[in-house]
Order: structure tokens, then sequence, then C-alpha cells
């Protein structure tokens, strides 16, 4: 059964399920090693999110796809980074 797990990103807080966090065996693994302070920037967070959700989100800009893409590096969140690369290269 999931339940409900609290984020603090970079000092912004995000509520989720752990069914969500579970989606990625490494983006899990990196939670459960940074369980009460997520030192990264929170700005890109929700697309996070939304792509372990199963609702993949893109932002508007080349320069936020390619800010994306590098939080997607850093959380092993390998169809996010493969999905913002491919923006980048194909607009």
């Amino acid at each position: 059964m999931a339940y409900r797990v609290t984020l603090n990103v970079g000092g912004t807080v995000f509520e989720t399920t752990s069914s969500t966090i579970d989606a990625s065996d490494n983006f899990s693994k990196y939670v459960k090693e940074h369980p009460s302070l997520i030192d990264r920037d929170p700005t890109h967070f929700r697309h996070v999110l939304n792509c372990l959700r199963g609702t993949p989100t893109l932002p508007p800009t080349a320069h936020g796809v390619l800010e994306l893409k590098i939080e997607a590096d850093v959380y092993g969140i390998e169809a996010l980074s493969a999905l913002a690369a491919d923006r980048l290269r194909y607009g």
C-alpha cells in the first residue's frame, strides 16, 4: 500500500506517494540516501514527479529542458533524461 511522502527539495516541500518514488529504482535509492533534504534546486522538480507518475512534462524553454536533463541525470531517471535530450536535439 502506498503512503504519503514529504520531500524537501532545496527548501521547497513536495508531497507525493511512496509508489511514485518507487517508480524509479535509481530515484528511490537517491531519496533514501537523502531522507531529510534533497539539496537540489526545486525549479524543475515537479517535472521529475510528473515523469515518475507516468505523465512526463517538459519546461517551455530549451534552457529549462537542459536544466531538467541535468536533474534527471542526477536522480538517475533515464526515461526523463532521454526525453529531454530528444527535445534538445529535435526541438
